[in-house]
């Protein structure tokens, strides 16, 4: 677990030498940008090493030589800006220190006074005694690195593990000597046999680290994309993969592009506000011409049909009109939003409105459609009995729901289990406060309200809604549909085309999703 802050300190050298002292391991990582270096000194790590490795885990090199000094200057500055307690290391590339003395002081200077680094690691041994002690005597601390050296592939046969044999031993061990001699701080081994690591790590006073070379050094050293399951190109023996952050990473990015392909993402709680007035103003056509489409566009949210499962009951258009005819007052009746209209006749409403499990699928929509949680909010506006709730209270155990009805009789009568939470009242004015939902919905209500009013419960909609909303509406798409909507239609108050709600949700500000109820 890491250290809160108030109780961790800075890791210096000092620290790294108690800590070999009291046989405590040194918890070493590489880190090449600002994220991942936060992640890292966020973690505990004692010690972090902005290694030559970033040529091919971050820049797609094939090996560790092409990587510049202006390239390593750049990554360990950005880790620096992260770091606040790890010792860091930079990493000297390939021709960076080997020339001279002079190129290796110059260069090491860099990572001290450009990026900020607490020291400095070159490959090598006793042929760089001398750059080591040139640096040491500048006044920068050194780490030695022996064993499986990337920047000598070719001299050592490749990636081959080193220390396999006396002689192999004996080099090793010489070289190790030297650099302690020529005043390395510490020393790193890579790709050996965990006894070998040991005999050299008991020889020497400074502390010796390893990454791949066994469990008796001081510390261990991994390469993050190894232990994160970042580097696919090989895996070597020593490494142990925590996390499969590759596949995580991976499976994020591809849920992101469906969900911009299908259109789920973006939606309005990703979106920045403005006042439906002044969005208004805006779009407004200069001069009287036309609003450009994208304008249009713009202030719309998406036209998509959620009711797509719901199972429709068939409409006898000819006797509810007959009905009409015959008793005009059956659309006063049904307008008082009592008994008669849910559980009276057909032509004065429903002809009872009972539950029998015809909005599970539809719930199971808007649950798939706007990745609805047991921890989501949802309003439903115009709730009648409660029908949408119950089902997504089933379907979504433990989510919070309310509702909202003219209609006392449907309130007094809903469903058991949502009744709680369903209040009288009017969608023109919303008893709750701003940013109450993550959904509002409101299924075949508003067009039971005067143009002004209907206006009203849009704005209102938005202003208690943090994240998506939805409507459905009465509408038509031709004359025989309006024909019928208006024979059937007992309770409407707006008889709208898609166009002209377009309008209407463009004068209300309203952006969230919405669809049509048509009537063939």
């Amino acid at each position: 677990m890491a250290q809160t802050d108030n109780a961790r300190k800075k890791t210096t050298l000092l620290t790294l030498r108690a800590m070999k002292q009291r046989g405590e391991k040194a918890v070493f990582i590489t880190a090449y940008d600002y994220p991942f270096g936060l992640f890292a000194d966020r973690a505990g790590v004692d010690m972090i090493l902005v290694g030559d490795s970033l040529a091919m885990t971050t820049l797609g090199h094939a090996t560790t030589l092409p990587v510049t000094m202006d390239e390593m200057i750049s990554h360990a500055a950005a880790v620096r800006r992260a770091v606040k307690y790890a010792f860091l290391i930079g990493d000297m590339p390939f021709m960076s220190y080997q020339p001279s003395d002079r190129d290796a002081v110059l260069s090491a200077g860099r990572f001290i006074a450009e990026a900020g680094c607490d020291a400095v690691k070159c490959e090598g041994g006793r042929r760089v005694a001398a750059r080591v002690k040139a640096m040491v005597d500048a006044g920068i601390v050194v780490m030695g690195h022996l064993g499986m050296t990337p920047q000598n592939m070719a001299q050592i046969g490749g990636y081959r593990v080193q220390g396999k044999t006396k002689a192999s031993y004996d080099a090793l061990l010489d070289d190790a000597l030297a650099l302690e001699e020529a005043g390395a701080s510490f020393l790193l081994l890579e790709a050996m046999p965990a006894e070998t690591a040991a005999l050299i790590r008991d020889r020497l006073k400074i502390p010796v680290y390893g990454i791949g070379a066994g469990d008796q050094v001081d510390g261990q050293l991994v390469i993050i994309h190894d232990i994160l399951g970042m580097f696919e190109q090989f895996k070597p023996k020593f490494v142990k993969r925590f996390v499969e952050a590759g596949a995580l990473i991976e499976e994020g990015i591809t849920r992101y592009a469906s969900e911009v392909r299908s259109g789920k993402f973006p939606t309005r709680e990703n979106f920045y506000e403005i006042d439906g007035d002044e969005l208004q103003k805006i779009c407004s056509a200069p001069r009287g011409e036309a609003a450009p489409v994208s304008a249009v566009q713009f202030l719309l949210g998406k036209e998509i049909n959620l009711l797509d499962r719901y199972p429709h009951s068939a409409r006898n258009i000819a006797a509810r009109a007959d009905w009409l005819a015959a008793k005009p007052e059956n659309r006063a009746v049904a307008k008082q939003y009592g008994r008669e209209y849910f559980d009276g006749t057909r032509d004065q409403g429903y002809g009872g409105y009972h539950y029998d499990g015809r909005w599970i699928p539809v719930v199971e929509r808007f649950i798939e459609h706007y990745g609805l949680r047991s921890a989501s909010s949802v309003l439903d506006v115009g709730s009648a009995k409660g029908f949408f709730l119950h089902d997504l209270r089933m379907l979504r155990p433990g989510i919070s729901v309310a509702g909202l009805d003219v209609s006392e009789y449907a309130i007094q009568n809903a469903m058991w289990d949502v009744r709680q939470f369903l209040q009288a009242g009017n969608a023109v004015s919303l008893p709750y406060p701003d940013k109450s939902f993550d959904l509002v919905v409101a299924i075949n209500t508003l067009h039971n309200l005067k143009r002004e009013d209907c206006k009203r419960a849009l704005r209102e909609i938005m202003r208690v809604s943090r994240g998506p909303a939805y409507i459905q509406v009465d509408s038509y798409l031709n004359p025989r549909q309006k024909e019928n909507l208006e024979r059937w239609q007992l309770t409407a108050e707006l008889i709208y085309s898609p166009e002209e709600w377009h309008q209407l949700f463009r004068e209300a500000g309203y952006t969230g999703d919405y669809y049509w109820t048509i009537i063939e």
